[in-house]
């Protein structure tokens, strides 16, 4: 389990999570809910793990900052 909070961690993150092959679009992910994704290396795009992420934004998060969970 790893948390990624505040300004800028959802796009950061976006980088290296895929799904269905594409890049993931955090703007249009849904608050809340459990996405299952492919973790890549941003650069190459090597795979490197399958890890299921839930983004909270802000100010409905419980820090009222952007966060993201990854398992």
């Amino acid at each position: 389990f790893r948390s990624m909070r505040g300004a800028g961690c959802h796009e950061i993150l976006a980088a290296c999570l895929r799904k269905n092959g594409k890049p993931l679009d955090v703007s249009r992910a849904p608050d809340r809910r459990v996405i299952l994704c492919n973790f890549v290396e941003p650069q190459s795009g090597r795979l490197l793990d399958i890890v299921t992420v839930i983004f909270y934004r802000s100010p409905k998060s419980y820090t009222g900052e952007d966060v993201a969970e990854l398992v």
